[in-house]
């Protein structure tokens, strides 16, 4: 039986989400996402951490899959808004840090996550939060 091949370090997987009621609910109620780990909401452009049992490191994708502002551990029963993002990625707290890729790490999660139509994808979900 052949083992998966390890992800290079400080590579990061994102599961992508798009249905309002999964967007909604984010990382509530789970536990913390492994370091290497996180998820993509589109459209997005504010988390709220309300109920949330630990802190949690936010980054806000503007329509070129760059990310525009970071929110490094967003504690419990905040919320973060960023005009201009149509996407958010929710993550470990202290996964945004160097030795996790930082935020080139980041950003090229999130083309990943989109199947390389990061443009695309971004522009729908820009066009969906008018």
């Amino acid at each position: 039986m052949s083992r998966p091949t390890p992800l290079p370090r400080g590579r990061l997987r994102l599961l992508k989400v798009t249905r309002w009621s999964a967007r909604l609910r984010g990382l509530l109620g789970r536990r913390p996402p492994g370091p290497r780990c996180g998820i993509l909401l589109a459209p997005c452009a504010g988390v709220h951490t309300f109920g949330m049992r630990y802190a949690i490191d936010v980054a806000f994708v503007a329509p070129d899959g760059r990310v525009l502002r970071a929110r490094r551990a967003l504690a419990p029963w905040r919320v973060a808004l960023c005009l201009g993002a149509v996407a958010v990625v929710e993550m470990r707290a202290g996964v945004l840090d160097a030795e996790y890729g930082g935020i080139g790490g980041v950003e090229a999660a999130i083309q990943h996550a989109a199947g390389g139509d990061i443009e695309g994808d971004l522009q729908r979900a820009r066009k969906l939060r008018r």
